[in-house]
């Protein structure tokens, strides 16, 4: 099973690991890491993966494997380079990247908050967090006229909530009966079973625009971006 640093600290950047198995692929000259802990998040819940290296070895890809619990982390092989299980390794994830990922889905979750503090009878489906085009998808419907208003609506009250919560009121997480991780943007928040990275205070999400809202089936789709997205 591989530890998840990252569902204790989002902003964990650099951490050392070892290697509890190693894989070589020749065709594609890289190598497939297993670690006994890991801060790299791979794709999931709508959240794109982490980008970074291993040993000064760029991380190409990465993977869970949710029968054995463990993350495959797909290294970019130099010359000469190898890997055994109980090698010490050194990872550092890009920054920048993943505060990016982190503000864009704790906005996607503030989305939820804001739909809830409305009132809105929608039931969250999936979400997609990339910054091209992010939404959050409920089952749910709103008439062609009152979608625009909505829309101002949702926004309004998701940076009211921005704006209005305490500082010393920090993003957290705890582990569900049925062993879940829940996440909770503010006190208010009533919690969202989650497994990526956030921010540590929602103020960090700075600014949401929510973009409009789609009708795409039996769904409504709010989108949205984040101001200042580097």
């Amino acid at each position: 099973m591989t530890e998840r640093l990252y569902f204790n600290d989002s902003y964990c950047f650099e951490a050392s690991s070892l290697v509890t198995k190693a894989e070589f692929d020749t065709e594609k000259s890289e190598w497939s890491l297993v670690l006994d802990r890991t801060i790299f998040h791979p794709s999931g819940g709508g959240q794109p993966s982490d980008e970074g290296q291993i040993s000064s070895h760029r991380v190409l890809s990465l993977a869970t494997d949710k029968d054995l619990a463990i993350i495959r982390h797909n290294v970019a092989c130099k010359e000469g380079a190898s890997f055994s299980p109980g090698d010490l390794v050194f990872l550092k994830v890009d920054e920048v990247v993943r505060r990016r990922h982190a503000r864009l889905h704790s906005a996607g979750h503030l989305m939820d908050v804001a739909v809830r503090k409305m009132g809105l009878m929608f039931e969250p489906s999936k979400a997609y967090h990339y910054p091209e085009g992010s939404y959050v998808e409920y089952h749910g419907s709103v008439p062609v006229e009152e979608r625009e208003l909505i829309a101002k609506k949702i926004m309004s009250v998701a940076n009211e909530t921005i704006q209005k919560t305490k500082d010393t009121d920090l993003v957290k997480s705890r582990v569900g009966e049925d062993g879940t991780r829940l996440v909770f943007l503010s006190s208010e928040d009533i919690g969202c079973p989650c497994g990526g990275t956030h921010v540590k205070h929602v103020k960090e999400i700075e600014h949401v625009t929510v973009t409009r809202l789609v009708k795409k089936k039996k769904f409504i789709r709010v989108c949205y971006s984040v101001t200042n997205l580097q």
